[in-house]
Parts: structure tokens; C-alpha cells; sequence
């Protein structure tokens, strides 16, 4: 599992939105990298493909691809939540906590891939 950076939990104290939008951005890239990766050459695919790619491949469930739909909501809550919507810390932490988990998934996924080729 990818450790939660004590940072990130700080940010969580006093931001807890900001600490959840910079901890879906980080699971993000993870997908951003793997779509590179994805030995069909679609590289302009949306993230939602990319997990259906991997779910094409068995490298991921339907589950997995539900929790991702989940977290993203979340992150939209606390990005454009109304200002009655706070997150609270704990909330925060929580989520933070889940979507390192499924971020530790994908990079265990992208390490299965096999590298970039240099095409030209």
C-alpha cells in the first residue's frame, strides 16, 4: 500500500478539501502514466477508459472501477461543495486513506506493464 505522505495529513487538519483534491491528483497521474502505457497505442483516451482497458485485461474488477467513480465524486464534492459541505478532517483522512489504496493498485498494475517503447 502507498504510504500517506504526513504532509498530506497536515493539509488535512487545516484544508481537508484541498488535502483530498491533491490526493485524487496524485492517484490521477498514476492513471495518466498507465494510459501511456497501454500496449493498444490510444493515447488519448479519458480515464474512464483506461480503467475499462484494464478491466478488458483483468487487471482490474468492476469494483475497483466503482471505487474510482466514487473518489472522483468525492474530490468533486470538495472542490465545488457548497460552503454548508465542509469536510471534516476525519472524512478527509478517510478518503485520502482510500484513494492511496487504489493508488498503490494502479502502480502494482503499472509495474506489469511493459515499458514505453521509443517509437518514432
Amino acid at each position: 500500500m502507498t504510504a500517506v505522505d504526513p504532509q498530506l495529513l497536515n493539509l488535512a487538519q487545516s484544508f481537508p478539501e484541498a488535502a483530498v483534491l491533491q490526493s485524487f491528483k496524485e492517484l490521477e497521474a498514476v492513471l495518466l502514466t498507465i494510459r501511456q502505457r497501454l500496449p493498444d497505442d490510444k493515447p488519448h483516451r479519458n480515464l474512464n477508459e483506461v480503467l475499462q482497458a484494464l478491466a478488458d485485461d483483468n487487471q482490474i474488477s468492476q469494483s475497483v472501477i466503482s471505487l474510482f467513480q466514487s473518489l472522483r465524486q468525492a474530490r468533486n464534492t470538495a472542490a465545488h461543495g457548497k460552503s454548508g459541505e465542509k469536510l471534516t478532517q476525519g472524512e478527509a483522512v478517510e478518503l485520502i486513506n482510500q484513494m492511496k489504496t487504489l493508488q498503490g493498485l494502479f502502480e502494482t498494475v503499472l509495474n506489469k506493464l511493459p515499458p514505453k517503447s521509443n517509437r518514432v
